[in-house]
């Protein structure tokens, strides 16, 4: 067929996909391409259930892909699916309206990409683990943060954070997993760490210290947008050695990062350990508009995350 990429073409577009903000739908339109697909969705699937836990669709080459395009998948659609290591990845492609079958080296093709889909999945989740690390450690003024994983396990600690460990007594990093002295301080902080990992927000608690009050904010961090990646979830601790609500001079984190009115206070709300839900309901305004005006202060500051946006407010100059 005149014009179809070559399989090295389409490999190739595999393994440059995590480094494009395109590159996955890039890619989805080459293999629609290579087997005269007119649609393409890449799916992850949970192992235990079965069911569609994330999904990143292509664009129709006629148009743009909808759910209707997926809806009652007849024999002529392709399927390929990878399981390997708990990952589990599946790739549809379909033709729209009526058209010839799609052939055995179509499905063969199919199941040839698989494994390089998958591997290119896997490194893409390493390579935002390993941006989210640089960032933190490259911010000049970084604050004591430490980044945990899904298992609780500590995998960054920064400078300033190894710092206030060495001084304290309430907490000690021992086996790459953070204890905090007293059972119920270190029941609190596990039920924290997994009602944000559960809810994707942030929350806040006290521990008490001879000069006073330190608060730990624990925050879900959104390792990308999209939500197919297996770097999605680590848990951001930042250790605050003031209290949080007194960041509250929105003008000046408004000419700080040039925002307007209404994100600064979203913006503050966030660095506070809100979450969207609550901010909304505090503002009066929809959990929608948050999420709008959130995406637009990610833009506006660089920032991808809550827990990225936090630490750039708690280390404004205010």
């Amino acid at each position: 067929m005149a014009g179809e990429p070559d399989l090295t073409k389409v490999l190739d577009s595999i393994y440059f996909a995590p480094h494009g903000g395109s590159g996955w739908c890039d890619c989805l339109n080459l293999i629609c391409e290579l087997v005269r697909g007119d649609a393409a969705r890449l799916l992850r699937i949970d192992k235990q259930t079965e069911q569609v836990v994330a999904e990143l669709p292509g664009q129709n080459l006629a148009g743009q892909a909808g759910d209707s395009d997926f809806q009652g998948a007849n024999s002529g659609a392709l399927h390929g699916r990878f399981v390997a290591d708990g990952l589990v990845v599946e790739l549809k492609v379909q033709r729209v309206g009526e058209g010839a079958p799609f052939t055995p080296r179509d499905r063969s093709v199919l199941d040839e990409l698989m494994p390089h889909i998958a591997r290119a999945l896997r490194q893409d989740g390493a390579s935002r683990l390993l941006m989210d690390r640089h960032a933190a450690v490259s911010r000049p003024n970084q604050g004591a943060l430490l980044l945990l994983n899904v298992q609780q396990e500590v995998v960054f600690v920064s400078t300033r954070a190894k710092d206030w460990l060495s001084q304290t007594s309430r907490m000690t990093l021992r086996d790459n997993h953070l204890y905090l002295s007293g059972y119920k301080k270190q029941t609190e902080f596990s039920d924290l760490v997994r009602y944000c990992m559960g809810q994707r927000g942030s929350g806040m608690m006290a521990l008490p210290e001879k000069t006073g009050v330190v608060r730990l904010l624990v925050s879900f961090e959104e390792a990308g947008i999209d939500g197919i990646f297996e770097s999605n979830g680590l848990i951001a601790v930042f250790i605050l050695a003031i209290d949080s609500e007194d960041i509250d001079d929105e003008g000046a984190i408004a000419r700080w990062l040039g925002l307007t009115e209404q994100e600064a206070r979203i913006a503050t709300r966030i660095a506070q350990g809100g979450r969207p839900a609550d901010i909304a309901a505090a503002l009066g305004v929809s959990l929608h508009t948050v999420r709008h005006h959130l995406k637009n202060i990610y833009r506006k500051t660089g920032t991808h995350s809550q827990s990225q946006l936090t630490a750039m407010v708690l280390n404004l100059p205010l």
